[in-house]
Parts: C-alpha cells; structure tokens; sequence
C-alpha cells in the first residue's frame, strides 16, 4: 500500500535534485538534447514552477512510501488559468528498484482521490513516447492521449 508522505522544506534541495535528475534524464532520452544543454532549461523550469519549493501554492509534492520504504515521487498541481481547475500530474517516478511491483498503479489511484479532495474534475499529464510502460499504465487507468508532440533535430551544419 502506497502512502504520500509530504515533502518537508528540509527535504527540498534532495527532492529537487531528483525532479532534475529526473526531467534532464527524459528530455534526453527524448532526443531533445544533451544532458549539458537541457540541466540549464530544466532548472529554469523547475524554478518557475516551484518558486517556493513545497510551499508553492496548488502544488502538492510527495515522498511515495511503501511501509518504511520511500519507493518514489510524485508532483502534483491543479492549475487554474482558466475556470474549471485542472489536476497536472508534472511527475511520477518509481524509482528503479520497486519498479514492476503495482506502486505507480496505487499512487495514481492516490492521485484520483487527491483530485477529487480538491474539487478536481481532470487530470493530465505528459509522458514521452519511447516510455511505453507509463503509457499502458495510464491508459489502463483511463487516460487517453489529447494531443502529441512531435520533434526533429537538425544537425550543425559546417560551412
């Protein structure tokens, strides 16, 4: 059974520097960049969003327990730049070693029940393509795609 254990201010800089980790890591699998290039746009994304760490207001941002595990993270937001509110899930990550085992299937089940707490009435999120296993997980729990993105690089070119 997956708990949400609230981050605290003093956990901040570690639950960042996983977010970061994190974001840099699917950007680059994405092919949007190198690792070098994207750390600076991912800061400045966190940064914006998460002006105030924990305490930024309508973001919800969660140690994942399983018993006296901590198993993953999870990010959530409600998003009111336009009447309904709208939940955004910016991150879920299970880290590698309690992968396979039902926790990310419990912590969007958690999700739900949080969206619905807050008077939520939809949920999206993005996921990137090549993460096949995320895809059929959210899709098994009723998410449907709305949109897609897609991406071309074009090398230097010499002169």
């Amino acid at each position: 059974m997956i708990e949400l254990q609230p981050v605290a201010a003093e956990d901040w800089p570690e639950f960042r520097a996983g977010a970061l980790r994190m974001y840099v890591d699917q950007l680059s699998r994405a092919g949007l960049g190198t690792v070098e290039e994207l750390q600076g746009m991912a800061e400045g994304d966190i940064g914006h969003l998460l002006p105030d760490g924990p305490a930024t207001v309508d973001n919800q941002l969660y140690w994942l327990r399983a018993g006296s595990e901590r198993v993953g993270v999870l990010w959530f937001a409600v998003r009111r730049e336009r009447p309904p509110p709208r939940g955004f899930v910016y991150a879920l990550e299970i880290f590698p070693s309690f992968q396979r085992r039902g926790y990310g299937a419990e912590a969007m089940r958690e999700v739900d029940r949080l969206a619905a707490q807050l008077g939520v009435e939809n949920i999206g999120l993005s996921v990137f393509s090549y993460n096949a296993p995320a895809i059929r997980l959210y899709e098994k729990l009723g998410y449907s795609a709305t949109a897609q993105q897609m991406n071309k690089r074009i090398p230097p070119t010499t002169k």
